[in-house]
């Protein structure tokens, strides 16, 4: 197992600055971000990916994921979507980053996996999710890049057995596994355990009921326990430090770069 630091724990800061930060508390390795307000330009990776891909490539770090949103948010042009023209466009688009993180040798493409659509049952929404997922996969696999999902509050994967409906359904797809959308929701560790099988990149921070993001040792979250599950499954994907400042579920009451340097020194002392 590796560690890597996530770009958009430092939103403030440009691309460049935030690996200089993420080189600067000992990070070999950063999360890349493509989405509207992201570090990198969403647009430009579609239209102009040359210019992108110089601005990966001299920031002396491996690139260990890029997450990738559709449309301008969540809940516009969303995975799941029910209009075949946005589906199509959500292909298309997909086939050019797939392609961006191939050049670049960036092994993990993150997408979420849609919203609750109105009218919309929940076995409806998972089910439009497993088609568009199963449209998706064999562009990532031709490229050998890897697709991923990541579950997460206000999605419609917020119950460990769905997300199982979901992976079950769509063969090869893994995920980008945060313990905390689901902790900060009342489940147990021991609940989401049996979605580490399909992890192929993790993303850590501390949480407990009510708060997404808390100190490290402020939580419910057992790293030793959780890396010995890891072993058990034989993870070799990164563990990436996702601490951040926002104004939901009490997100912004850490100092981001303490709990990173807490987080990682703790993660190291138990690999």
């Amino acid at each position: 197992m590796k560690i890597s630091c996530c770009s958009w724990s430092f939103p403030a800061c440009t691309l460049e600055e935030a690996a200089g930060v993420c080189k600067a508390l000992g990070f070999g390795a950063i999360d890349l971000s493509a989405y509207p307000g992201g570090h990198l330009d969403h647009h430009a990776i579609l239209h102009d990916p040359d210019s992108q891909a110089r601005r990966v490539e001299a920031l002396g770090l491996v690139s260990s994921s890029l997450f990738w949103t559709f449309g301008d948010g969540p809940s516009v042009r969303p995975l799941n979507t029910l209009d075949d023209g946005e589906s199509q466009q959500n292909k298309d688009e997909f086939t050019r980053v797939v392609d961006f993180c191939a050049r670049l040798a960036i092994p993990i493409i993150m997408i979420l996996p849609g919203v609750h659509l109105p009218r919309q049952s929940k076995s409806a929404c998972l089910a439009s999710c497993i088609e568009a997922i199963n449209q998706l996969l064999p562009i990532a696999r031709a490229r050998e890049v890897t697709l991923t999902i990541e579950p997460h509050l206000g999605s419609i994967l917020e119950d460990p057995r769905d997300v199982l409906t979901v992976v079950r359904g769509a063969e090869g797809l893994r995920l980008t596994l945060d313990f905390s959308h689901f902790l900060c929701l009342g489940f147990s560790q021991a609940d989401i355990d049996p979605l580490i099988e399909y992890s192929a990149h993790m993303h850590i921070r501390q949480c407990k009921p009510g708060s997404l993001q808390t100190p490290v040792d402020d939580g419910v979250l057992s790293i030793p326990l959780l890396l010995d599950k890891l072993r058990e499954a034989e993870y070799r994907g990164y563990l990436s430090v996702e601490y951040l400042h926002q104004g939901f579920m009490q997100a912004d009451r850490v100092d981001v770069v303490t709990e990173t340097v807490r987080m990682k020194r703790l993660l190291e002392l138990h690999i």
